[in-house]
């Protein structure tokens, strides 16, 4: 299982564009962002968007783990979030 980087705010939307998630800048409050996707649903209660923070470095590995676990509610695997990271960082 790869570790989990440290990843900020432009690694997690790459990530997201690449995985098929559409990023709404318009939505977010503040300086935060929303990533939808638009074929895939998330599995039972969870909201139908992620939340990107704006500009910052994720040095909490609780919350980067808690970002990885809300992309892989869509269908993913562990496997393919952190690729997803790692090519964008």
């Amino acid at each position: 299982m790869p570790k989990l980087p440290v990843f900020g705010s432009k690694a997690l939307e790459g990530a997201c564009r690449d995985l098929g998630f559409d990023i709404d800048y318009q939505s977010g409050k503040g300086g935060h962002a929303l990533a939808k996707h638009p074929t895939r649903s998330p599995s039972h209660r969870q909201r139908p968007f992620i939340t990107i923070k704006g500009d910052k470095e994720y040095g909490d590995p609780n919350f980067r783990s808690l970002i990885v676990r809300e992309i892989m509610a869509f269908g993913y695997t562990r496997d393919q979030v952190i690729e997803a990271i790692n090519k964008n960082l």
